[in-house]
């Protein structure tokens, strides 16, 4: 016999090569034929519906769903292998997850590292001679929009330490560091000179990695610089060597 096409059923939510034979037997038997008619026809728009419009994906649209980079690769290989379609899909490079992201976090310590301000007052005074301890102002854009990326999109408990930290490395509130990546490594190093802890130091790399995150996914700052999701993307490989550093310092004392 010909092939019947599969649609799936409103009830049930199952896929019926045969719908009708199996709403009068199963989902609709109780029900008189004009509905179990009615139901089909709706079943067939449900899935010519899906076909012309829900099987497709904007990519732009997943970064403001899912602004957690890793979340949001995850979700795209998943629909990829489920059969949907992605519009303005990235570069295949660019939807490589690193894999010491995973063991990176499994080797940070269990309780979150200390705030800067909480440490001892000499490594506090270091800070400040080296400037440190210096932020601009946290009315800045920039900051504003990160505290509600972090309270509201991530719901991160200790959103201060990050907005703080990354206040700290930025020094300004613009995108110019994206372009200084010696200028970050002197930063790190200098917290490193300060005798912050290698924890303390990692949870700035990993606040300025989030900074990045929620960067990429203001759409109307991917407008006014069209290389920002490429060049958010080539500061985080950066922070990641850089990562791998401290964890092989810390390693190699310990």
């Amino acid at each position: 016999s010909a092939e019947r096409n599969i649609v799936y059923c409103l009830q049930c939510h199952k896929p019926q090569e045969n719908l009708p034979v199996h709403l009068a037997r199963v989902c609709m038997k109780k029900s008189p034929p004009e509905e179990r008619v009615h139901e089909v026809q709706k079943a067939k728009a449900s899935n010519r519906e899906w076909i012309r419009k829900n099987r497709t994906w904007n990519y732009n649209r997943l970064c403001e769903l899912l602004p957690d980079r890793r979340s949001r690769i995850v979700m795209v290989k998943e629909l990829l292998r489920r059969g949907f379609f992605i519009m303005n899909q990235p570069q295949e490079s660019d939807m490589v997850l690193e894999p010491e992201d995973d063991s990176a976090d499994a080797a940070a310590p269990a309780t979150p590292p200390r705030d800067p301000q909480t440490v001892s007052p000499s490594v506090r005074t270091k800070m400040k001679k080296a400037g440190l301890h210096d932020k601009f102002p946290a009315r800045a854009k920039l900051l504003v929009g990160f505290k509600n990326y972090l309270t509201v999109s991530r719901r991160v408990p200790n959103w201060q330490q990050e907005v703080d930290n990354v206040s700290r490395f930025l020094r300004e509130p613009s995108l110019d560091f994206l372009s200084k990546n010696k200028e970050t490594e002197d930063f790190l190093t200098a917290l490193k000179h300060a005798d912050l802890c290698t924890a303390t130091i990692l949870n700035y790399v990993k606040s300025i990695k989030r900074f990045l995150e929620y960067l990429t996914a203001r759409l109307d700052l991917r407008k006014r610089h069209p290389r920002l999701r490429s060049d958010c993307q080539s500061f985080t490989d950066i922070l990641n060597r850089l990562r791998k550093r401290l964890y092989k310092s810390h390693n190699d004392k310990t």
